[in-house]
């Protein structure tokens, strides 16, 4: 608010009567240093940003490639049971007596 402008106390002064009020310049606070920026700060945390990532990605890929060995092992198993189930034993072969 400027200097001299009309301004109202409170609430009833604003039924009766305005009244001129001279009000003072807001006091600047000082700055938070702790949420100013740190260009040092900055180009560390995109570094170490940057190194997590590519390690998340080099974790999930193995954990896809752990992932997909699994199940091929398995289901090859699973099929070889079935089959070694649906088809008969080879006979066996009669050994000869030696004399």
């Amino acid at each position: 608010m400027r200097h001299g402008t009309l301004c109202f106390r409170n609430y009833r002064s604003t039924l009766t009567e305005p009244s001129l009020q001279i009000t003072a310049q807001p006091k600047r606070a000082m700055k938070n240093p702790w949420i100013k920026k740190n260009p040092l700060m900055s180009i560390w945390l995109s570094g170490a940003n940057t190194i997590a990532n590519s390690a998340r990605g080099h974790a999930t890929a193995a954990a896809k490639r752990q992932s997909a060995t699994l199940m091929t092992q398995s289901t090859k198993q699973v099929t070889d049971f079935w089959m070694s189930a649906f088809t008969p034993k080879p006979a066996s072969k009669k050994s000869r007596k030696r004399r």
